[in-house]
């Protein structure tokens, strides 16, 4: 079960509530914006196991999680990702479709 909330002071909202572990890199926006590793909570849960939940900050003031889509286009390269990771520009990078 997946669940994405918005938690402040006094209030918790309840943005999405599925059945699902958070397709493509969703998992590392929930990982590194509170500390909640929905795959392995899944892991542990299918056989029965309740696993401890402890939340967490943030692990920096800004965490974007983009995902680039192309309608009737031919995917072929990324440019300097590699570079920006070396500068610690960026944490890391996914590709989610096979390269044409």
């Amino acid at each position: 079960m997946l669940v994405q909330v918005i938690i402040d002071s006094e209030n918790v909202s309840v943005l999405e509530f599925c059945t699902r572990t958070g397709g493509c890199m969703k998992h590392l926006l929930f990982r590194r914006s509170c500390g909640f590793d929905v795959i392995r909570t899944v892991i542990d849960r299918t056989p029965g196991q309740f696993p401890h939940v402890e939340l967490r900050h943030p692990e920096s003031a800004i965490i974007v999680n983009d995902i680039i889509y192309c309608n009737n286009g031919v995917f072929y390269h990324l440019d300097d990702f590699d570079a920006l990771m070396d500068e610690e520009v960026i944490s890391d990078y996914a590709v989610c479709s096979p390269r044409a």
